[in-house]
């Protein structure tokens, strides 16, 4: 149980983070005007090398003063350099471990491993930022055998916590390893390329290919040559179609290779207690979820994943799922829309439901309909005192009731047993799926209008980290009068359990 410091490598990753933040900025100072006399940047080259030696000497004194300690109950960080902080958190608390490997980690042989609770603030995670991926698979493992232990007890022997590896003074745990995981998903070359046009990610190249183009000729002079290259190209028909096909030839290639970057080595995997999910090629990223721990299933269909037939599952857990990034709570974002029922089957059963869902009635349309299109309203005052053309508040206005067409049209609801499931969204649809039990609040409200027609709306909230909030509009009364008397009967089962 002794304390443990990060690996001394951590300093490098450290100033090399200091080095990224300020890349264009130290670019701006040291290479573009480093021969400029002028005051203000003979300043600015001090205040950046001050910053500079600053950073180093932070890095080294951070990572001394950074210790780690796993204890009987709890893990315990302490870290500070002149504001000393400790952070405690007992091993039951643990919701979710990620586990995340940059170019730059993989190059040092180094991990970051983030145990994550449900709670929020400063306290909610802890996160170990350089150590060796052997020593995160053994707290990983470590951790899965301990808190069996304490929600089981006996038999499963006591968890040392020597982070040495292979001591025979360890007693042999029953740990969680990969033969006992079953691999459920790992995607195909066809599941790639539908990636990359469901993601858009090749037309990522065309302005970056633009923004090159501008900056050569604002660096080298070429105003002239490009001249050449405009005149040469305009009125010729079969070099435009020529250069057109290679560039969106060149643009799907470069969409291919940062589909495969982003998402190669998708795994999901999953055991009797958890959810494995693993991905990424240069930049690794990994976490496990408790599978008691999900409050509920999101499945979302952008319009064209609608037309590809792509569909994207989401968990909606307690604890936080990755930092902050889109598909880290993601069951792959590109899964075929009969993959994801077969998937959500084997991982999550509880969850794999498919009622008959109810459509809103044509009251629900009119609703819709008379409701201000606030966002064309402002479209066409903007316009009105720009003097600009009125088709683009045309377009505002019919982009605003097609969308209202479409959520009409999409928008679905049923209560099935102890299931819920509501589907909202016009160009992007959203599946909402939880039980009962594991909705913390809900809520009915109607305006005045709604009053007219018979309809309100229903709120619903779930414990998740950011709280997750789910509204459906212009549902029919009876059907909120069903859903309060449904919920109500969560308090049933509890005094019943």
């Amino acid at each position: 149980m002794e304390n443990r410091r990060f690996h001394f490598l951590s300093v490098i990753l450290q100033i090399a983070s200091f080095f990224k933040s300020w890349f264009f900025p130290l670019l701006l100072i040291f290479v573009f005007n480093f021969n400029n006399d002028a005051l203000l940047w003979t300043i600015a080259r001090y205040v950046a090398l001050f910053f500079i030696i600053w950073s180093i000497v932070e890095a080294i004194l951070t990572w001394r003063t950074t210790t780690y300690r796993f204890e009987e109950e709890q893990v315990v960080l302490k870290h500070g350099i002149f504001s000393k902080t400790r952070q405690t958190i007992d091993y039951d608390r643990i919701q979710n471990i990620q586990r995340k490997t940059s170019a730059l980690h993989k190059i040092l042989g180094l991990t970051t491993l983030t145990l994550e609770t449900g709670a929020t603030g400063d306290d909610a995670s802890i996160e170990l930022d350089a150590i060796r991926p052997e020593e995160a698979t053994e707290i990983e493992q470590k951790l899965h055998a301990k808190q069996k232990q304490m929600t089981f007890g006996p038999p499963l022997p006591n968890v040392q916590w020597d982070m040495r590896l292979n001591r025979e003074s360890t007693p042999p745990l029953e740990l969680d390893t990969k033969e006992q995981r079953k691999l459920h998903f790992e995607p195909t070359e066809r599941d790639t390329v539908r990636a990359t046009f469901a993601s858009l990610s090749f037309f990522a190249l065309i302005p970056i290919l633009a923004t090159l183009f501008f900056k050569a000729i604002d660096l080298f002079k070429l105003e002239d040559q490009a001249s050449r290259w405009v005149d040469l190209f305009s009125g010729n028909w079969l070099l435009i179609t020529a250069a057109s096909i290679a560039l969106l030839l060149i643009s799907l290639v470069f969409g291919l290779i940062i589909t495969y970057f982003r998402f190669g080595r998708f795994m999901i995997e999953s055991d009797d207690e958890r959810v494995y999910i693993q991905r990424g090629i240069f930049s690794e990223q990994s976490f496990t979820m408790k599978k008691k721990n999900v409050q509920g299933i999101q499945i979302e269909q952008t319009f064209l994943k609608r037309l590809l037939k792509l569909s994207q599952i989401k968990l909606i857990s307690v604890g936080k799922i990755g930092d902050l990034e889109q598909e880290a709570n993601s069951l792959y974002p590109f899964l075929p829309v009969k993959k994801s029922a077969s998937l959500l089957a084997d991982i999550l059963p509880q969850f794999a439901i498919q009622p008959t869902l109810e459509k809103l009635p044509k009251s629900s349309l009119w609703m819709k309909l008379i409701r201000l299109p606030i966002f064309a309203i402002i479209v066409f005052i903007i316009i009105h005192f720009w003097g600009k053309s009125y088709w683009w508040g045309a377009l505002a206005l019919f982009l605003t009731y097609a969308g209202r067409l479409l959520e009409y049209i999409f928008t679905r609801y049923q209560i099935d047993g102890e299931h819920i499931v509501l589907k909202t969204g016009a160009w992007t649809t959203e599946t909402f799926i939880t039980k009962r039990n594991l909705i913390i609040e809900i809520e009915v409200k109607r305006s005045a209008f709604q009053k007219m027609f018979g309809l309100c709306t229903v709120v619903m909230t779930n414990r998740s980290k950011p709280i997750h909030v789910h509204t459906i509009q212009d549902v029919p009364t009876d059907f909120a009068e069903t859903f309060i008397h449904w919920y109500a009967n969560r308090q049933v089962e509890t005094l019943e359990s």
